[in-house]
């Protein structure tokens, strides 16, 4: 596995406020979806959670955890929308 291939300058100890959000927002804006699920995997370690009712763009996050070597550090969390 390699480290994420995109440079935020943000440090996240805590909430973030509307205008802290709206920086980060900017800086990850040219990121492609690989980049920001393997960014979000290394800055939360043993945080990040997948939720999903296993509609369609939870599936395609789901796979490309899986094609990123993440999916089995991830756990996922269901819910029922019906």
């Amino acid at each position: 596995r390699s480290g994420s291939s995109i440079k935020v300058n943000f440090d996240i100890q805590g909430p973030l406020s509307p205008n802290e959000l709206k920086e980060l927002n900017t800086q990850l804006s040219n990121a492609n979806v690989d980049e920001i699920l393997r960014w979000a995997h290394d800055q939360f370690p043993n945080k990040l959670v997948q939720l999903t009712s296993f509609g369609p763009t939870g599936m395609v996050v789901l796979h490309k955890l899986y094609q990123l070597g993440i999916l089995s550090d991830v756990p996922v969390v269901t819910i029922d929308t019906l």
